[in-house]
C-alpha cells in the first residue's frame, strides 16, 4: 500500500454520466483502501449496504469532476450496473436477474 494513498486518496465512481472523484476524510480512506484491497475496480452491486452508504455520503458531500495532479487513485467504483437495476420496474428485475 502506497502512502500517498492513505494521505491523498481519491475514489473515482463511474456513472453513465461520466467519472466523478470522491475526496474521503482519513478514517472514510482507511475503509475504502480495505474495500478496495484486492481490486482495482468494483461493481457497486457488490458492496454491502453500510459501504455504500460511505460512497453515498462522499458522493453529497465530498465530490470532484475531475483527479488533481497530487491525488492518489484508491479505486474505481462502477455505478451504471446499480443505476440500470434501480430503473427497471420490479417486475423486471427479477425477470431479468433468472435469465442473465
Amino acid at each position: 500500500m502506497s502512502i500517498g494513498r492513505l494521505y491523498r486518496g481519491v475514489v473515482r465512481v463511474v456513472t453513465e454520466e461520466g467519472p466523478y472523484y470522491l475526496r474521503p476524510q482519513m478514517r472514510q480512506r482507511l475503509r475504502l483502501l480495505w474495500m478496495f484491497r484486492h481490486f482495482s475496480e468494483l461493481p457497486a452491486v457488490v458492496l454491502k449496504p453500510s459501504e455504500l452508504e460511505i460512497i453515498s455520503q462522499l458522493a453529497q458531500n465530498c465530490y470532484s469532476p475531475e483527479m488533481q495532479l497530487s491525488d492518489e487513485l484508491i479505486g474505481t467504483l462502477d455505478c451504471r450496473a446499480l443505476i440500470k437495476m434501480k430503473k427497471l420496474p420490479q417486475g423486471e428485475a427479477g425477470i431479468s436477474r433468472r435469465t442473465a
